[in-house]
């Protein structure tokens, strides 16, 4: 039988939002790790990675740009950790 598979809820945000962590895995329907990896602009409220805010449109810019033809095929992760 052909059925349909379930599409998942549309997670969005307005670009002046300030969004967790979560929110942005939510969003881009990725694990949190993930979030942690990919080095999106975002400032800390806290010392943890869990503390991390996003602004949206920030993140948003940030894809736009990773995805344009003039960007490198591998752009590299940076680790948020404090020497």
């Amino acid at each position: 039988m052909n059925e349909k598979p379930e599409l998942r809820e549309l997670v969005t945000y307005p670009r002046d939002a300030i969004v967790d962590r979560a929110q942005v895995a939510a969003a881009l329907d990725v694990a949190e790790s993930v979030v942690d990896k990919m080095d999106l602009p975002c400032f800390m409220t806290g010392k943890r990675p869990t503390s991390a805010r996003y602004c949206w449109g920030l993140v948003l810019d940030e894809l736009a740009k990773r995805s344009s033809p003039n960007a490198p095929a591998s752009i590299p992760f940076a680790s948020r950790r404090r020497a």
